[in-house]
């Protein structure tokens, strides 16, 4: 019997584990006792940038200086990714904590 089995990349897992981070924080924004909105705008966007990292391959041209610019732009998409993922994270953090402290 054949399959397709899709491996996971470091970048897919990142996308799956912030995803379910952004939804659980839209039903945390719900709640009455907080102030900011969250919607799947967040997950849009950090999907956009998953998959434009998806689709940069690395140059396979001789020319020394394509490869380079290539391989910057490849490195410059994933900071981009990353410092996404990271603000992400922290306005997630702060939003469980502003809700501990309320009931506290």
């Amino acid at each position: 019997m054949e399959t397709n089995v899709e491996y996971p990349t470091d970048t897919r897992l990142l996308f799956d584990a912030l995803r379910k981070v952004i939804e659980r924080l839209i039903r945390l924004c719900r709640r009455p006792e907080v102030d900011e909105s969250v919607g799947r705008g967040e997950i849009r966007r950090l999907k956009k940038r998953w998959r434009r990292l998806q689709k940069l391959k690395h140059s396979t041209s001789t020319d020394e200086s394509k490869q380079a610019a290539r391989q910057k732009e490849i490195i410059e998409a994933h900071q981009a990714y990353l410092d996404l993922a990271r603000e992400l994270l922290e306005r997630a953090e702060r939003k469980v904590e502003e809700l501990e402290k309320k009931k506290a």
